[in-house]
């Protein structure tokens, strides 16, 4: 337990690597039963495919997205500026004593950055996490080979149920979220595009990477969006913050459930649980992986113990379950 809790920065990064394994491998198994391809050949076309459009869009949109992302730091401070002249036209401001604020500077940033950082980096953790899906896509086999070693001959048959089920569920909710990010990031790009917004295509960016965390996620993109609007007039504002609400209502309560149906269910106020809990253990990769986790950890409960007491499931998970 105590290697555990020690490495516990480590390990979740891991079990990102195993994400990332399984969409590989979800990709790939659809390329071969479409194609007839081996899993060799399939997992090729599919790494070939994503190489293709990531170093497409870094040629197609690369230099236009850095100069977006400077325009976005200048914009940001200053619409900063102005809600601390806003904020201080306000009789009720000298109450919290206001005087000495400043727009956040560069150490501020950095400070931030320092804040939110794991144990082994921003950067290195998701170059990690790459390394070890394309690992675990190559030869999944052999891993999975390695923890049934671990266990008795008896409990292997379980453990296998057990694994295949965990695998079909970080499936489903993977693709389930990457197309809900796509129609997420299209419609935000659109939106932003049709109000005048500027920098409407990295704040498109910004909603598609974010809303790969549930709930939190939409909030997150709808800040830098909201004070780069009040940056033109505080109407645009107004008009960007009921857009990303619109988005934000459609996604949860019709493109989630939609594609979600195979995915674990998890209830709002258990995955909002879920990703507080992760972030005070892990940090800022803890809200990351928090929702996945939390599909885990529910598998495995109906997976180990309330499949050997249906009526517990029944109270629990509600009729059906």
């Amino acid at each position: 337990m105590a290697v555990i809790w020690l490495t516990r920065e480590v390990l979740l990064i891991l079990f990102g690597g195993v994400l990332f394994g399984v969409f590989l491998c979800g990709l790939t198994n659809l390329v071969s039963r479409h194609t007839g391809l081996g899993r060799r050949l399939a997992l090729t076309l599919v790494v070939l495919v994503l190489v293709a459009i990531t170093a497409g869009g870094i040629w197609f949109l690369g230099a236009e997205l850095i100069a977006q992302l400077d325009e976005l730091r200048v914009g940001l401070q200053k619409s900063w500026i102005q809600i601390l002249e806003l904020w201080r036209s306000w009789p009720l401001s000298q109450w919290f004593g206001s005087e000495g604020a400043a727009p956040p500077s560069a150490d501020h940033l950095q400070a931030l950055v320092g804040a939110l950082s794991s144990g082994m980096g921003v950067i290195a953790a998701p170059i990690v996490i790459l390394v070890i899906g394309m690992f675990l896509a190559v030869d999944p086999g052999i891993y999975r080979r390695g923890l049934l070693e671990l266990l008795p001959r008896s409990r292997h048959s379980l453990a296998q149920g057990v694994l295949d089920r965990a695998g079909a569920t970080l499936w489903a909710w993977v693709w389930s979220r990457m197309f809900s990010m796509a129609l997420v990031g299209l419609a935000s790009l659109l939106g932003l595009w049709l109000l005048g917004t500027p920098l409407a295509l990295t704040l498109a960016l910004i909603a598609f990477v974010t809303n790969f965390i549930p709930y939190v996620g939409p909030v997150l993109s709808a800040i830098p969006a909201v004070l780069i609007a009040m940056t033109v007039n505080p109407t645009m504002a107004i008009y960007v913050l009921i857009l990303y609400g619109i988005i934000q209502l459609i996604e949860t309560n019709f493109i989630t459930p939609l594609v979600e149906q195979q995915a674990v269910d998890l209830p709002p106020v258990f995955t909002l649980g879920a990703q507080l809990i992760a972030t005070v253990l892990f940090g800022a990769l803890g809200i990351v992986f928090a929702t996945p986790l939390a599909a885990i950890v529910v598998e495995l409960v109906k997976s180990l113990v309330l499949e050997d007491d249906p009526d517990l499931a029944t109270d629990c998970l509600g009729p059906g379950a």
